[in-house]
C-alpha cells in the first residue's frame, strides 16, 4: 500500500501486505527508523505508534 512506498525500509511493513499479518496487532521490527510516514499516509489509520513499556506512563 501506500505506506510501503514512503518508508526508508520497507521490508518492516511486510506485515501490512494483505494475508501477511499473524494478528491485529504486531511487531514491528529494529530496522524502521520510526520516522512514523508511513502512520500519516496510512489510508485506513490501521497503523499507529507505541514505544513498548512507556504506554502509560506518558
Amino acid at each position: 500500500g501506500e505506506c510501503r512506498k514512503v518508508c526508508l525500509v520497507p521490508h518492516v511493513l511486510d506485515t501490512v501486505i494483505q494475508g501477511r499479518a499473524r494478528d491485529a496487532a504486531g511487531e514491528i521490527g529494529a530496522d524502521c527508523t520510526r520516522c512514523g510516514r508511513c502512520v500519516e499516509i496510512c489510508p485506513t489509520g490501521s497503523l499507529e505508534f507505541k514505544f513498548k513499556g512507556l504506554g502509560k506512563h506518558l
